[in-house]
């Protein structure tokens, strides 16, 4: 018996280690403490809520305790994951191989915060795995598909993320097909890693690209503006405008405007006027608009063969984990660059509230 953020002390570090940014760290705080809350009673039957392995999170108890990890758990204190005003089980896993996916990709139920997204921060995770036909058939045979002598392995179908979404054995005594996560299940998950992966495959990267940041909440700090004035044709000041200015459209024609959409600048920073000699608002200028994407500003994916004859497959693929929800190695790229841990978790979990 251990309260809740006890528990998640020792749960920190074992899921994202203690060397990493703190705003890491915090976002795998409150990821994990939602995930914890929306997933008690998941062991009802044997006695206790949850277990201390990968099938829920792994704990270590006060043994993986640690000040960083500590210090990540205390300053998110009571904070969670909302979608629609409800604490939601927020799904993470290591990698998303360069795009999340969506969760009726990978179970069964659609949840409108787990949505799938290309992954512009991952940096790129590959893996290889080569398994005998003999060792598959043994695979399907134990989880209950009879195929026979494996003939052929073929992958049928992909989502958008380039994960597979289909693969069909065929053997002497007929076909198979497992789809989404049951892929990993069966075939087991230290083989294979993700299911973004091709047969005897290599990473393909795309063009170099720029990518925008997530917007930052900050509350604009108040001003009063002195007054705004007009210029002469001689190029002079002229005089002091009150509540609205004519300005140049874009076919040339004249617009009157209210001074409350017009902004103005003197390089460092961007005023909005309401009206001379009234509060305004003034927005400090975001330096950092954009940033380029841990694997040298491009894009990636895997490519290869869709068809596999055996008597042995090469599988090569991208990221590690299931891929839905936060990727670990993204929100750690993430933090390097400066995002807050806000800022991280907004951009992996869609339409949420903290």
């Amino acid at each position: 018996y251990v309260e809740v953020d006890k528990y998640l002390y020792g749960v920190i570090n074992s899921e994202l280690h203690k060397d990493y940014p703190l705003e890491a760290l915090k976002a795998q705080a409150v990821a994990a403490r939602s995930f914890t809350i929306c997933k008690l009673n998941t062991h009802k039957l044997y006695g206790f809520d949850i277990c201390g392995t990968t099938h829920c999170q792994v704990y270590k108890g006060f043994d993986d305790e640690y000040p960083e990890t500590t210090q990540a758990v205390d300053e998110t204190r009571g904070e969670t994951i909302k979608y629609n005003g409800k604490t939601v089980a927020a799904f993470y896993s290591k990698n998303s191989g360069g795009h999340t996916q969506a969760s009726e990709e990978v179970w069964s139920g659609k949840e409108g915060y787990l949505r799938a997204k290309k992954d512009e921060y991952s940096p790129v995770y590959k893996w290889e795995s080569t398994m005998t036909f003999s060792d598959i058939e043994t695979k399907l045979y134990v989880a209950g598909y009879n195929v026979g002598a494996l003939e052929k392995i073929s992958i049928e179908s992909r989502y958008e993320s380039g994960a597979v979404a289909e693969l069909v054995f065929t053997g002497s005594n007929g076909t198979a097909t497992l789809k989404k996560e049951k892929i990993r299940t069966v075939l087991g998950g230290s083989y294979i890693k993700s299911t973004m992966f091709a047969f005897d495959g290599e990473v393909v990267y795309g063009e170099e690209q720029e990518i925008e940041k997530p917007e930052v909440e900050e509350e604009p700090e108040e001003i009063v503006a002195e007054g705004i004035y007009g210029l002469s044709n001689e190029g002079t000041k002229g005089s002091s405008l009150s509540s609205s200015v004519w300005v140049v459209g874009p076919d040339g024609e004249l617009i009157k405007k209210s001074l409350s959409s017009i902004y103005v600048t003197n390089g460092d920073t961007v005023k909005k006027p309401v009206a001379q000699n009234v509060t305004a608002k003034e927005e400090t200028k975001k330096e950092d608009t954009t940033t380029v994407s841990k694997n040298n500003g491009t894009s990636y994916h895997i490519s290869g063969e869709s068809v596999a004859y055996g008597p042995e497959v090469k599988f090569t693929g991208l990221g590690s984990g299931h891929g839905v929800g936060m990727a670990q190695d993204g929100v750690i790229e993430m933090a390097k660059k400066g995002f807050t841990y806000r800022d991280i978790l907004k951009y992996y979990y869609t339409d949420i509230e903290i």
